[in-house]
């Protein structure tokens, strides 16, 4: 019978987190379970489903490759219980992205954005119940399972949860632009001395909730940027950051162009 490892660890935990575009402090006194899949052990799928089947409201699920059919059964079950599955996927993952669409079109409570950027979207998690994140190096895909030493972490901690949220909206809201497009015809560049906090999540990658109010928090407290590298004073918004979004932002005359 082939096993797989957990570690329920309780009690309080400080959990630094370096995100390559955030790096935040979130406490935790929830439970961490971790899970590990060798080539020789291929049960780390069965443990994400019945994860998975904890969910009661919604479920976020920002993913690279998802070609897992046991793991779609699960979802769809969910949604005719009437939990809102929301998926952010690679557009050009390895084994297509059949399941997911699959899944969109079975159910109005499953909704499918795909995320074509040329293979760079390599986002493994989920949300559920805005309170349990699972994460790890995990694909839901038959070949981490078969193939690859993995690791499936499930966290329960609130506080984590609504940090992965906050990154899952600004993508979701930023691919549900009507005019974007993955060419460069892409909107024009957002003028971050003058934008709403509605252009700032929306169309700014990365920038969420609490960061576009920390954006004009920052600007009405100490003037205009002067240069779009100044928005990197606003706190939490690092070197990481900046690189995903300065192409997508300007100042002053630079706006015109």
């Amino acid at each position: 019978m082939k096993t797989t490892l957990r570690i329920l660890t309780a009690g309080l935990i400080l959990l630094s987190l370096a995100f390559p575009l955030l790096a935040e402090t979130v406490h935790c006194d929830g439970p961490i379970s971790v899970f590990f899949a060798t080539p020789s052990n291929d049960t780390v799928d069965e443990t994400l489903c019945s994860v998975l089947q904890t969910a009661t409201s919604t479920v976020d699920i920002a993913i690279y490759s998802f070609t897992l059919p046991n793991v779609a059964q699960t979802l769809e079950t969910l949604a005719k219980r009437g939990v809102a599955i929301r998926i952010l996927m690679e557009a050009g993952a390895p084994g297509g992205n059949g399941v997911a669409c699959s899944l969109a079109l079975s159910s109005t409570n499953i909704t499918l954005r795909e995320v074509s950027k040329g293979g760079i979207f390599h986002h493994k998690f989920a949300v559920l119940n805005h309170s349990v994140v699972i994460t790890g190096s995990f694909n839901w895909s038959d070949n981490a399972r078969d193939n690859n030493w993995e690791n499936l972490n499930v966290i329960v901690c609130p506080d984590l949860a609504a940090a992965y949220t906050e990154q899952f909206n600004s993508i979701w809201h930023f691919y549900a632009l009507p005019d974007y497009t993955d060419t460069d015809t892409s909107p024009g560049k957002v003028n971050i001395n003058t934008a709403s906090k509605s252009e700032l999540m929306d169309r700014l990658p990365g920038i969420g909730d609490s960061l576009s109010d920390r954006i004009i928090a920052y600007r009405n407290t100490y003037g205009n940027f002067s240069r779009i590298e100044d928005i990197m004073n606003v706190p939490y918004i690092a070197e990481g950051r900046f690189a995903q979004i300065k192409d997508l932002i300007c100042v002053g005359s630079d706006c015109g162009k």
